[in-house]
Parts: C-alpha cells; sequence; structure tokens
C-alpha cells in the first residue's frame, strides 16, 4: 500500500508527475502518473485507468439507472487500476461486490499498490485472461463491464460474436453488460459500429450504442438508461 503526499496531488494539476514505468509481456510499456490529483495508467496509445477521470465509463453511468439491476455480484474485465469500482463506489454511491480479471501482473501488482486499498466495495482479483475466465467460469453476475486493451487496440479474440456469447452466459436474467470499444478516428467508429451491428446487437437485440466522445459504450439493454 502506498500514499502520495498531498503536495504532490496538488503538483499534478499544473503539471503530471510520473511515479512508476514498467514494461509488460505485451511489448509495451506502461507509465503510472499521478495527474489531476488522481492516479492514472497509460499505454503508449491509450489511457487505462484514470480514477473519476476515466470519462467514457463515467459519461456512460451518468447515463444509467443502475437500482435496476437484480443483484450486486459485479465483473470487470480488463480491471487496471480499477477506475471502475473506483467511480461506482465514490461518484455514484453504488455498493457493489466486484470480482476483477487482469491479465498483466504488473498491472495488478500496481493496482493493490497504489489503489485496492481505498474501495470499501468486496473485491477478488484475478490473473488471467478474460476470454478463458467467461468461458470457464460457473458463476454468474447482474453487472459486467468489458474494458480489454492491449495498447490502443481490443485483442482479436474479445472482438467476436463467440466472446460475447460467452460474457452473456455469465450473466444473470435481467442484468446488464457495457462493453468499451475505441471511437476516436473514423476507421475505429466504422469498427465499431460494425462490431455493436454484427456481433453484441445480435447477442443482445435491446442494445444501444453510446457515443462518449472518443469511445462508444455499446448497453446490453436499453432499459437501464435513464432517458429510455
Amino acid at each position: 500500500m502506498t500514499t502520495i503526499p498531498r503536495w504532490k496531488k496538488w503538483l499534478s494539476h499544473i503539471i503530471e508527475l510520473e511515479l512508476e514505468k514498467i514494461e509488460t509481456g505485451y511489448g509495451h510499456t506502461l507509465s503510472l502518473c499521478v495527474s489531476d490529483g488522481r492516479f492514472q495508467l497509460n499505454a503508449e496509445n491509450a489511457i487505462y485507468s484514470w480514477e473519476d477521470k476515466y470519462d467514457n465509463f463515467y459519461k456512460a453511468f451518468l447515463q444509467l439507472d443502475l437500482s435496476k439491476l437484480p443483484g450486486k455480484e459485479s465483473l470487470v474485465l480488463g480491471f487496471g487500476l480499477g477506475s471502475i469500482p473506483q467511480m461506482l463506489e465514490k461518484n455514484f454511491n453504488q455498493s457493489l461486490y466486484y470480482t476483477g480479471v487482469e491479465i498483466d501482473d504488473q498491472v495488478i501488482f500496481l493496482a493493490y499498490k497504489y489503489i485496492c486499498h481505498q474501495l470499501e466495495s468486496p473485491l477478488q482479483l484475478i490473473q488471467g485472461s478474460a476470454e478463458i475466465f467467461v468461458e470457464i467460469t460457473e458463476e454468474k453476475f447482474d453487472f459486467i463491464c468489458v474494458d480489454i486493451f492491449i495498447n490502443d487496440e481490443i485483442p482479436t479474440p474479445i472482438r467476436t460474436h463467440v466472446f460475447i456469447e460467452q460474457v452473456k452466459s455469465c450473466l444473470n436474467e435481467d442484468g446488464l453488460v457495457l462493453f468499451n470499444h475505441l471511437a476516436n478516428r473514423e476507421a475505429e467508429r466504422k469498427t465499431g459500429q460494425a462490431f455493436f451491428n454484427n456481433a453484441f446487437r445480435i447477442v443482445f437485440p435491446n442494445a444501444e450504442l453510446l457515443d462518449v466522445d472518443g469511445n462508444f459504450i455499446f448497453v446490453s439493454d436499453k432499459r437501464f438508461l435513464t432517458n429510455s
């Protein structure tokens, strides 16, 4: 468990402060910084975690009525530093039980070192492949967030109809799935829209696509949207 002096958090509103740099087993370097008073985990071309400034999910949560969840069991595929449970707990007053799956042991090390001790919510953190986890688990979840990237790309096995079917098999009846897809460039937007139409919405016919400024968030059931 590591805490950051208050002066560093103040200074980080002016200049980003790098704390650690790590080499992953996936051919790229990650940088852990304090930025705008928050821990930020960066790959070369993508932000993996940034507490409540992880805007793609934050903007999605603003549009959801999570009181409709049938229970509290939650699964985060691609845990990173834990931005999703952090903001749900601290900014949206959600008391959930989390299972986090993260393939990179170095990211898990950083999560335990800097973030996990801040959470009050129960957390089980598993090192492993999200693809394998959803294939073999017998657990069921009420809320599943898919946030899986290697640098700025979603691994090919995650962008398949088969993977979405396996995610659905882990979901309790009337549960909710959110899937994060890059949409910063025109090619990413076209790929994301095609994946939503040809895979995600085939598995979840009542799905909706949210454009959250640089990312798409696929919502498995639009009845969770506050404007529906």
